[in-house]
């Protein structure tokens, strides 16, 4: 099974009422065009006069892919989602506290029962216009925007290498 990071997600909704809580991401193909795409987004910085290791500090601040183009499977979750049956929190959640994210092998979210829609109740499926913003100091958001809304939200930053196997 490859790597899988749990990120904290966050609205510019003030109150964050309606969103997902985590993005659960996970490598589904090719994981060498991830690093191609970041090699080639600090090209880039570095040609139009940035550091290529320093993000936006120069006129290339970071390139944006959808989420279709990478080799990359993203489910939004809700906070019920990372919890046990007992209310239990696994023992990674304070690597996801402390640094935003954290690397997980093997982890099945618990999406319990199926909504009115058929959709589980824990999982954020109301998502739009998902993009994978690659910044040239090695690190990765996932942006998406509320089905049919203008509401956005998106993971922390993400070192890239966080998903090396």
């Amino acid at each position: 099974m490859s790597k899988q990071v749990v990120a904290r997600v966050f609205t510019r909704d003030e109150d964050h009422c309606y969103g997902p809580d985590y993005a659960l991401i996970a490598v589904t193909g090719d994981e060498s065009v991830l690093t191609e795409r970041l090699s080639a987004t600090q090209e880039l910085a570095a040609r139009f006069g940035g550091e290529a290791t320093t993000p936006r500090t120069g006129p290339l601040h970071a390139t944006d892919w959808w989420l279709s183009e990478m080799p990359l499977e993203v489910r939004w979750l809700r906070c019920d989602a990372v919890i046990d049956e007992e209310g239990e929190e696994p023992e990674w959640m304070s690597d996801l506290e402390d640094e935003g994210y954290a690397v997980v092998e093997g982890f099945v979210p618990r999406f319990g029962a199926l909504d009115e829609f058929g959709q589980p109740e824990n999982e954020f499926t109301s998502v739009d216009l998902q993009v994978v913003v690659l910044y040239p100091d090695g690190t990765l958001r996932v942006e998406a925007n509320v089905d049919d809304t203008s509401l956005e939200f998106g993971t922390c930053e993400i070192p890239v290498t966080a998903f090396a196997s």
